[in-house]
C-alpha cells in the first residue's frame, strides 16, 4: 500500500490513503503510550517523577 503512494500510482486516492495511514499511526502511538504508562506504573509505582499525562515533565527530588 505504501509502495503505490511512493510510485505515484492511484493519485486520486493519495489523500484518502494518507489520512488512513495517519489514523493508523495515531492509534499505534496512543496504544504504545498506554503500554509505556502501564509498564512504568507497574514497574516502579507512580511516585512523582515523569508525568506522562502532562505535556510537561514534573520531576520530584
Amino acid at each position: 500500500k505504501y509502495e503505490s503512494l511512493l510510485l505515484g500510482e492511484n493519485t486520486g486516492g493519495i489523500a484518502k490513503e494518507a489520512r488512513a495511514i495517519a489514523e493508523e499511526l495515531k492509534a499505534d502511538i496512543e496504544n504504545l503510550r498506554a503500554i509505556i504508562i502501564e509498564i512504568y506504573t507497574q514497574g516502579t509505582g507512580y511516585r512523582g517523577g515523569v508525568d506522562f499525562n502532562s505535556s510537561r515533565s514534573n520531576t520530584s527530588i
